[in-house]
C-alpha cells in the first residue's frame, strides 16, 4: 500500500501568505524521482504531491512576498527524527514537466552597478543585467535611485538559501507587517533561464505571476529550484562576504518577536541602495 495524498493546485495566496513549497518528492521515493530538480528545469506539474511536512512549514512561513522553501528548510525544521518519519511516506509518479525557459544570454559588459550598503556590515556591488530583464532592471534602477529602499531591512533571512528585503513597511516600528509591502507600480515578470547561483539578485513574488512589487532577494547558496520562477535582476560582483555576514546575525527563527526568520535583536538595515550608470567608453 502506497501512502500518498494528492491535491489540486492551490488557490491564489492572500496577502498574508508566503509562497508555497516546491513540489519536491518526499524522502524514500524511487531514485528517478528523488532529489532536487536539475538546474534550469523547474517543475511545473499539473498536480502536486503533498509533502507531509507542509502543515508544519506553513506555520513557519513569513507573510507577504517570498521565495519557495527548499528541502534544506524542511530538514532544518525536523532534524533526524523528521527524516526517519518521512522515510515511511509513499510516492506518486512524477508529472510531466513544462519545458525549461530559454537560456539567458549574458553580455560581456560593462553593466550598470547597484551599490547596496548594509549598516555596520559593508557594501555589496551588484552587476545588473538589463539584457535579460530590461523592464524590471529599468524600474529597479529608477526607484532605487529615488531612495525607495533606503532605511528598509532584510526582514527574511534563511542561511544557506536567501536573504530577502526591500519592503518599505520594515521602516516602521511594527514588525507584524514586515514582508507585506512594496512599490505601488509593481514589476513586470521577465523570467529567464538564468541560474539562481550564489549571489544572484532577483525579485520576490507571492508564488504566482504578476505579484512582484519590488521586494528582492539575494541567493546565499545555489538554489536551482528557483530557476525560471523569478525575475533575475543581476549578480553580485563583489562583497558576497557581506551577504554571508547578514546570515550570521542572530535570527528569530520561530517568530517570537515578529515574523519568523527575521534578524533580531540587531536588524540588517539598508542605509543606501543606488545604481551607477554604465561608464562611458
Amino acid at each position: 500500500l502506497v501512502l500518498g495524498v494528492r491535491i489540486r493546485p492551490a488557490a491564489a495566496a492572500s496577502d498574508w501568505e508566503a509562497t508555497t513549497m516546491p513540489a519536491e518528492p518526499v524522502l524514500g521515493c524511487a531514485p528517478e524521482t528523488a532529489g532536487r530538480p536539475a538546474p534550469n528545469r523547474p517543475q511545473h506539474s499539473a498536480k502536486r504531491t503533498v509533502n507531509p511536512t507542509r502543515r508544519f512549514i506553513d506555520k513557519q512561513r513569513t507573510t507577504g512576498e517570498g521565495v519557495e522553501l527548499g528541502r534544506h528548510d524542511v530538514l532544518r525544521a525536523f532534524g533526524a527524527a523528521g527524516i526517519a518519519a518521512l522515510a515511511f511516506a509513499g510516492c506518486t509518479a512524477p508529472e510531466a514537466s513544462a519545458p525549461p525557459p530559454p537560456h539567458a544570454a549574458i553580455g560581456t559588459g560593462p553593466h550598470p552597478t547597484a551599490l547596496l550598503e548594509i549598516e555596520g556590515l559593508g557594501t555589496v556591488h551588484i552587476d545588473l543585467l538589463p539584457e535579460i530583464s530590461p523592464q524590471a532592471v529599468a524600474r529597479f534602477t529608477r526607484i532605487a535611485n529615488s531612495g525607495f529602499y533606503d532605511g528598509t531591512t532584510f526582514h527574511r533571512v534563511l542561511p544557506g538559501f536567501v536573504i530577502q528585503g526591500g519592503d518599505p513597511l520594515t521602516r516602521n516600528t511594527d514588525p507584524r507587517d514586515d514582508g507585506k509591502g512594496g512599490h505601488p507600480e509593481g514589476f513586470p515578470d521577465e523570467f529567464s533561464g538564468f541560474a539562481h547561483l550564489r549571489g544572484t539578485l532577483a525579485l520576490a513574488n507571492k508564488g504566482r505571476p504578476g505579484t512582484a512589487t519590488g521586494q528582492f532577494f539575494i541567493v546565499h547558496q545555489d538554489a536551482p529550484d528557483l530557476d525560471g520562477n523569478y525575475t533575475v535582476l543581476g549578480r553580485v560582483a563583489a562583497g558576497i562576504e557581506v551577504v554571508d555576514a547578514v546570515t550570521e546575525l542572530e535570527i528569530d527563527t520561530y517568530g517570537r518577536y515578529g515574523p519568523a526568520n527575521r534578524p533580531y535583536p540587531h536588524s540588517a538595515r539598508i542605509t543606501s541602495l543606488r545604481v551607477a550608470p554604465v561608464p562611458e567608453s
